[in-house]
């Protein structure tokens, strides 16, 4: 899935990029219309940058 992907960058200041964030949020968007409490418990547990998660949760708003 693209979220695991996205997660390899943790820890390797690879987070801190605008595109990664944006891609992160962009891949937790998508997976919501499958599986949208997945995405909120991945939202929630997670230490993702504010913008991943605007991005991730706009369409559950």
């Amino acid at each position: 899935m693209q979220y695991k992907c996205c997660l390899r960058y943790f820890g390797k200041g690879f987070d801190k990029e605008f595109f990664i964030q944006k891609a992160i949020g962009w891949a937790l968007r998508e997976y919501s219309k499958t599986d949208a409490n997945w995405v909120k418990d991945i939202v929630w547990r997670e230490t993702l940058a504010p913008l991943s998660v605007r991005e991730g949760l706009k369409l559950m708003k």
